[in-house]
């Protein structure tokens, strides 16, 4: 039985980039620190994060719509009742 370091089978399938999703391995250390490196590819980037905010709020927006549009005539139903 060999002393120390992760037991034979642990861990995840090769392929598998959770980890590297959360950014919390030194593997994606230098990988997400280079793009931002050059400036050109910094703005680009923070081009790209507002425009998926802005697309983000606007589903929030739709979503709070018709979610008021389905609650409010429910909601007036139940009260004539």
């Amino acid at each position: 039985m060999p002393r120390g370091g992760k037991r034979p089978g642990a861990g995840a399938r090769k392929g598998n980039l959770n980890g590297l999703n959360m950014a919390a391995t030194p593997v994606s250390s230098p990988i997400s620190a280079q793009p931002s490196a050059k400036p050109a590819a910094r703005a680009s980037l923070l081009r790209m994060t507002a425009r998926d905010e802005a697309r983000g709020r606007k589903a929030d927006e739709l979503a709070a719509l018709i979610l008021s549009q389905i609650i409010a005539p429910a909601s007036s139903a139940a009260a004539r009742d």
